[in-house]
């Protein structure tokens, strides 16, 4: 072959070596692209089964609703009763005749009273005789004047006691704050609130109370005198810390000797009867505040242990 005509073939075989070259790289990108834009857009669009739903089943209740009458406000161990509290004697509760219990002594005709404060009596008095015997002491506490059936006396509530000391030789009797009873005294403003007692107008509280007197005990329950004894309070103050700073979301938690209570207040509403949200399967005491210090309505307490 001429060397003209082999030069000829030289560059188609050069040509077709170079096209065949630039088609592999073509495709070569091609595949690329693919490769990374995951496949041609007319693929058809994979499905996948969603996973089937496990139900789950409903969270446990928390709280109950328990459906009370506006009218009871005025019923319970923390009603308030003072110069702008009348209180209904008609409306008092569980009054049972009391004559009095070992360490108690009381005049010769019986007295009434609710019967937790007359359970509160029977123990302390207990208590007291065990703390000062009469080999050691001569004085035993009287109860006189636990109920009378007037609307502006705390005492229509069947839940106050007057106090004083007897000398058990000769009958004489002495106030509280005689210097002969000096160390009963002051025994009884110590534990009073261990039996739910507490002491209803102290000298020290009398520009709150409008009373001095010092021998004057009302029954409001153990975790509520605990918390009005440890926090200088009278029953006042109490009700109106509840009123204002307490509701179901925030209660005041409140222990004694192990024992733990929570207590909130739930405002009367508007209609005749308010629904009082209880934590679910507690056990509760609700108690009406009489109008309270600043709005009507139901303290709650609920044992926690």
């Amino acid at each position: 072959m001429s060397n003209p005509l082999r030069r000829h073939y030289t560059k188609i075989y050069i040509l077709s070596a170079l096209l065949v070259l630039t088609l592999i790289a073509a495709m070569t990108l091609g595949i690329f692209y693919l490769t990374r834009s995951g496949g041609d857009e007319t693929d058809p669009p994979s499905h996948t089964t969603p996973p089937e739903s496990v139900s789950q089943p409903p969270p446990p209740p928390t709280h109950e609703y328990s459906d009370v009458l506006n009218a009871n406000t005025n019923r319970g161990s923390l009603v308030l009763v003072n110069s702008d509290r009348n209180f209904d004697p008609a409306t008092a509760q569980n009054i049972v005749s009391f004559a009095g219990s070992a360490g108690l002594t009381l005049p010769g005709y019986r007295r009434y009273a609710n019967s937790s404060l007359a359970a509160a009596l029977a123990a302390l008095g207990a208590e007291m005789r065990a703390e000062f015997p009469e080999g050691r002491s001569l004085h035993v506490i009287r109860i006189f004047s636990l109920y009378i059936e007037d609307p502006s006396e705390e005492r229509s509530t069947g839940l106050t006691v007057e106090a004083e000391f007897r000398d058990v030789r000769t009958g004489g009797q002495f106030p509280v704050t005689a210097i002969a009873v000096r160390e009963q005294y002051q025994w009884l403003l110590a534990n009073a609130h261990r039996f739910g007692l507490v002491q209803r107008f102290p000298s020290t509280h009398s520009s709150i109370t409008g009373h001095n007197r010092p021998g004057h005990f009302r029954y409001v329950g153990i975790p509520h005198a605990t918390f009005m004894h440890n926090n200088n309070l009278v029953l006042e103050q109490y009700l109106y810390l509840l009123e204002t700073a307490y509701n179901f979301d925030n209660r005041l938690s409140i222990t004694l000797a192990g024992q733990r209570w929570q207590v909130y207040f739930v405002p009367a509403r508007a209609e005749q009867t308010t629904a009082i949200p209880i934590p679910y399967g507690a056990e509760y005491v609700i108690s009406g505040n009489n109008g309270g210090h600043s709005q009507a309505g139901f303290v709650v307490t609920v044992r926690v242990n």
